[in-house]
């Protein structure tokens, strides 16, 4: 006989209950999300193509794997990611699929660790909420599929901090948590430099709980910890500069992003400094050379560059602190701020991202009113809440954007689950007055939260810009031409665009594919205005040569060509412009 459908679903909240239920629960949701949303990218134009940084780590562990001499040390970007796909490429080939999978499983782990943070702190009901939360993040699920830090890192702060809220009955093994919870938050700030702030932090909590319990081996097994992580890389700096460089020497350089006068407080796009990951380093060091009249060692290069930074401030601190009030409030708004890639633009062509609720904007309101609460109770609650404070003070301290923000989502999961467990508590006690009033708070929070505070002309330029690069590069230029076109429709005096645009036509012209596409001749005009914005466009002369060959414009392309030879960059840009030219001139 069948058992009766309440019986039934007392069952099933019993087995909830258990830690193997709910983390059984958890894994599978958290999994299925982003084994889904690998799915969708593997059928988009982001899937082969990295972008900005995570294009730098690819290339950067393909050399490695492919046995080439790894960048040496001191190192300006952190070598540990690229070192850690190098390792994978060399055991399954450069296949994207299995990295993806693997971080898919590492964020399905972490949503995990969420549950069970949250199950020591709050009820099995609060704690399966915030590893259920997470597990459906569409951020997290985002970023845990593409090649940049922020899954690994996030993973890496969060267990380092489970691990010390463990109290597990063996001396050795709550000994060990301490080295090992060092190591693992070492680890992160090995990746990602503000990680370090964080560990630091950690750090000296224990130690002033050492001074309280006059109980000194934990802080230092944590030091241990943090020694053995961060020390390969000091040392193999100082062996290569002779200075003390921790990890990396960008710190000065990322400091004057997120505070000059040219700072905007989100992701910059300075003057001087071209925006992908292998121009930003070469460009930061010329700035720094031209300054000084000298080669600079890695130190002067950070030195010379947080110079600037508290210069700018110093001149006019007034706009240096409506600047970090505008990043606090970037930093709990809910729009994801975008960096390599734009999750809002990204999420509308990924089917599992389109119709997703579970974002910055729904968690803030909770997770502020949580943190208020955690930080009244104290107790155990006291190294979440300081982490929570110090990696967003790390972020505000810089500038704010979305994978840089996503490693705390797992936290303010927690502090979300506080606020939600306090108030059906409240309900239940019939302490309505102080439910409502919290509830009018999160409300509040809530249409605060949801206020834009990017400047509307930010758009999705960029993003269509890229999104053509990317059909351009993978044999699609009738999709390129139709993303260049909304581009242009962002930033209509872009030569750059109208380069792109007039390439496309020229290449969908050449492959034959003129159906439904602009004709050629209109490519023709879009690299005449790319020349007219830009008159020392190389590329775009280039290009309107070829064009006007194809069409059998001789004399066009003849004058083109030879305004082309007059700008080309190098030896052999101008090699190849001379040949052509050579050749339609017989």
């Amino acid at each position: 006989m069948d058992r009766h459908p309440l019986q039934n679903h007392n069952s099933l909240l019993k087995w909830l209950g258990r830690p193997a239920g709910s983390v059984i629960v958890v894994f599978a949701v958290a999994l299925l999300v982003r084994v889904l949303v690998l799915l969708a990218l593997h059928g988009s134009p982001y899937w082969s193509d990295q972008l900005v940084d995570a294009k730098l780590y690819d290339d950067w562990a393909r050399g490695m794997a492919n046995g080439e001499s790894p960048h040496p040390a001191p190192y300006f970007y952190s070598p540990v990611y690229p070192w850690a796909l190098s390792v994978l490429y060399r055991i399954f080939g450069h296949s994207l699929t299995i990295v993806r999978l693997l971080q898919c499983a590492l964020g399905s782990a972490l949503c995990v660790l969420v549950c069970l943070l949250a199950r020591r702190l709050l009820s099995w009901q609060a704690a399966l909420g915030a590893g259920l939360f997470c597990a459906l993040s569409g951020i997290l699920a985002f970023y845990d599929n593409l090649l940049l830090k922020t899954a690994p890192v996030t993973f890496l702060l969060l267990a380092g901090v489970y691990l010390l809220h463990l109290d597990p009955q063996k001396k050795a093994l709550r000994l060990g948590r301490y080295l090992l919870a060092g190591a693992l938050l070492g680890l992160a700030a090995d990746m990602r430099g503000n990680a370090f702030l964080v560990a630091a932090a950690v750090l000296l909590f224990l130690i002033v709980e050492a001074l309280r319990k006059k109980a000194f081996l934990s802080p230092l097994l944590f030091g241990a910890g943090l020694a053995v992580s961060i020390l390969p890389l000091t040392f193999a700096n100082y062996a290569a500069s002779g200075e003390f460089i921790l990890t990396t020497y960008s710190g000065g350089f990322n400091f004057y992003e997120g505070n000059s006068a040219e700072a905007t407080g989100y992701h910059p796009a300075l003057v001087s400094v071209r925006q992908t990951a292998s121009h930003e380093h070469l460009d930061a060091v010329a700035a720094a050379r031209k300054a000084t009249g000298k080669d600079p060692s890695p130190g002067e290069v950070s030195t010379y560059w947080s110079a600037r930074a508290w210069r700018d401030i110093g001149r006019d601190p007034g706009r240096w602190l409506r600047l970090l009030a505008l990043k606090t409030a970037l930093f709990a708004n809910g729009a994801e701020i975008p960096d390599n890639y734009n999750y809002a633009f990204i999420s509308k062509r990924l089917t599992p991202l389109r119709f997703n609720l579970f974002g910055f904007y729904l968690l803030a309101p909770f997770a502020i009113a949580g943190l208020g609460m955690a930080i009244s109770r104290g107790g155990r609650w006291r190294l979440p809440v300081l982490v929570v404070l110090t990696y967003a003070g790390s972020v505000i301290l810089f500038y704010v954007t979305a994978r840089y923000r996503a490693p705390l989502v797992p936290f303010l999961a927690v502090m979300a689950a506080l606020a939600v467990e306090q108030i059906v508590r409240w309900i239940r006690e019939q302490d309505f007055q102080r439910a409502l009033i919290i509830c009018v708070a999160i409300f509040g929070l809530f249409v605060a939260v949801l206020e834009p505070l990017l400047p509307q002309e930010l758009g999705f330029g960029r993003e269509y810009y890229t999104l053509g690069n990317l059909q351009f590069q993978q044999g699609e230029p009738g999709r390129a031409i139709e993303s260049y076109v909304q581009a242009l429709e962002y930033h209509p005096n872009s030569a750059q665009i109208e380069n792109n645009l007039g390439a496309a036509c020229l290449k969908a012209a050449q492959q034959g594919k003129t159906d439904e596409i602009p004709p050629l001749g209109i490519g023709i005009i879009h690299l005449q205005r790319a020349v007219k914005l830009k008159p020392g466009y190389f590329e775009a002369w280039k290009n309107l040569g070829i064009a006007h060959a194809v069409l059998g414009e001789t004399e066009s392309a003849q004058d083109a060509f030879r305004r082309a030879l007059q700008l080309a960059p190098d030896r052999q840009q101008w090699e190849k412009v001379r040949q052509i030219l050579e050749s339609i001139s017989q």
